[in-house]
């Protein structure tokens, strides 16, 4: 069986042995001379905004298109050649959705993917399928993002059990609005340095675009330089972290996170410059889930599945180590310091006592206090 996250930011398929078989980007356009998708269509997205989108996966309707993207007429046909478009194997599809689609939607989803000649399997639950492998004995939230909302679901732990109780959508707030602030930001430091607007015109748009689009994720926000050419003239400037930084903490102030003790973010979410360590400010508890565990967690959702009836999985029985008598997961026990601004404190130092954990996976972030430390490991 493969397993297809249908994500409007980054598709990715598996099969059972966890290998990748693919990520592509979501965009179609026709600027290149035929119907495209992914990176062909992403280098036009600026150039030529009128033959270009990357919608439709994230309405999932029959919507008619704006623009023209012949032989596409709508959405759903947009999403049927780039289903057509990706190639994958003729084996039953486990499709891994976000628990904020509807019922209808999926059905929806279910006919395109069939006229495209797949064989649909089932629907698992994305955040249940990223998340199965933290341990947890309360509930927690999942956080993850798209190109054009982050979506927030409540996980209900009891015992060996956990559903996916609640999915909200964040419109808005995907990595499309991220690198839309940071352009803008750009923008606003041209025009004040050198009286030159890069989002004037689409072509010097598009270098911006994909300057900013490779830096998503790439470790951390950092001060960056920026060039672009306009006919024969080449302006460059610098521009700051503390802007960027500023611009994303912005974006990310509207997300309600004062009910939420612990936020879990999937591994797309923690891939994003800078997002962990600002959401870190403001939940005293975050960890990240591993992208290798899941095609192997997608593996044992889709024991659910009925071979005649096409299910939606959004809960799960799994076994929980007793934790007075396992072993302790390696990756669990692994820090030996907590990070804050390139200062390594180790973990018996005074001011943790009591305020974090008493095991932390490399990488976690905590709070104590104003502080947000990134747990790290010094030999």
């Amino acid at each position: 069986m493969l397993f297809l996250e249908l994500n409007d930011w980054q598709m990715t398929a598996w099969d059972e042995q966890g290998d990748r078989v693919l990520q592509q980007g979501v965009g179609a356009s026709i600027a290149p001379g035929q119907l495209s998708f992914g990176e062909a269509a992403l280098a036009h997205s600026r150039s030529h905004p009128q033959q270009f989108n990357n919608r439709y996966l994230y309405s999932l309707s029959p919507d008619p298109i704006a623009g023209d993207l012949r032989p596409a007429k709508n959405h759903a046909d947009l999403i049927y050649h780039h289903l057509i478009h990706m190639g994958l194997p003729n084996e039953p599809i486990g499709l891994c959705v976000g628990g904020h689609l509807t019922n209808q939607q999926l059905g929806l989803l279910l006919g395109i993917a069939q006229e495209a000649g797949l064989k649909i399997a089932g629907f698992i639950d994305a955040a249940l399928a990223q998340s199965l492998s933290v341990p947890a004995t309360g509930d927690f939230h999942v956080l993850d993002i798209e190109l054009h909302r982050m979506t927030l679901t409540h996980i209900a732990v009891a015992a060996d059990h956990r559903d996916s109780t609640q999915t909200i959508g964040l419109d808005g707030l995907g990595t499309a609005s991220i690198v839309d602030g940071w352009m803008n930001v750009i923008a606003d430091e041209f025009v004040q340095k050198t009286r030159f607007d890069p989002l004037h015109a689409g072509n010097t748009e598009q270098q911006l675009y994909d300057q900013v689009n490779r830096w998503l994720t790439e470790i951390g926000i950092v001060d960056r330089r920026v060039n672009v050419s306009n006919g024969e003239a080449s302006r460059d400037i610098e521009v700051s972290a503390s802007l960027l930084k500023d611009k994303l903490r912005q974006r990310l102030a509207s997300i309600d996170l004062d009910h939420i003790q612990r936020l879990v973010l999937s591994p797309r979410a923690a891939s994003v410059a800078g997002l962990q360590a600002l959401l870190a400010e403001r939940v005293n508890y975050i960890e990240t889930c591993s992208a290798d565990d899941m095609a192997r967690n997608c593996s044992t959702l889709a024991r659910g599945f009925i071979p005649t009836d096409v299910r939606r999985i959004v809960s799960a029985d799994i076994a929980v180590a007793n934790t007075d008598t396992a072993a302790p997961q390696p990756t669990l026990a692994n820090a030996t310091h907590l990070l804050c601004e390139h200062i390594a404190y180790p973990l018996t130092d005074a001011r943790f006592n009591g305020h974090v954990p008493q095991t932390l996976q490399l990488g976690e972030v905590v709070r104590v206090g104003d502080q947000a430390y990134t747990a790290i490991r010094l030999e």
